[in-house]
């Protein structure tokens, strides 16, 4: 690999940091905090239970600008991460899209889907062949019934 090429967890970690601040309009307070930097409190911190749903939130949103948009950034588009879902029934209303470099290449909305890899599956069917093999492909995953999601991606094979 060419030096230029070489990652690291830092080097996510800034991107993340340089996204958050520059394209989604983070304070560098708030990067830090999203980051889990020490810092003068350090203390009060062992007494207290952080809310960390501010830092939530703006990982959302530099996950939704890196993966979910077609709009230029300097991020780097291969990070990839998997949480695990909700649970859902088959009654359900569920909305499944299938992104590569932020453009959507499918879209499913509707009830009957049991479990995650049902709507990953069809989803992943009929790709174009215009995409490269051992490329990575970003899925979102809604439930429009309880206002959840969550992203997820795979590789194409």
């Amino acid at each position: 690999m060419k030096k230029e090429d070489y990652y690291s967890g830092y080097t996510f970690r800034h991107t993340w940091a340089t996204v958050a601040q520059n394209e989604c309009g983070a304070t560098l307070a708030d990067v830090d905090f999203g980051l889990n930097h020490a810092h003068k409190t350090r203390l009060a911190r062992t007494y207290v239970k952080l809310d960390f749903t501010p830092a939530w939130e703006l990982n959302e949103k530099v996950v939704e600008k890196i993966f979910f948009t077609e709009d230029k950034t300097s991020a780097n588009k291969n990070d990839e991460s998997e949480v695990s879902f909700f649970r859902f029934s088959a009654k359900q209303l569920i909305k499944g899209t299938l992104y590569f470099k932020g453009k959507i290449l499918k879209s499913v909305e509707d009830i009957g889907f049991n479990n995650i890899e049902e709507i990953i599956t069809y989803l992943m069917k009929d790709l174009p062949n215009t995409i490269p093999l051992r490329s990575m492909v970003q899925i979102r995953i809604e439930n429009k019934d309880k206002g959840q999601k969550q992203d997820y991606t795979r590789m194409i094979h």
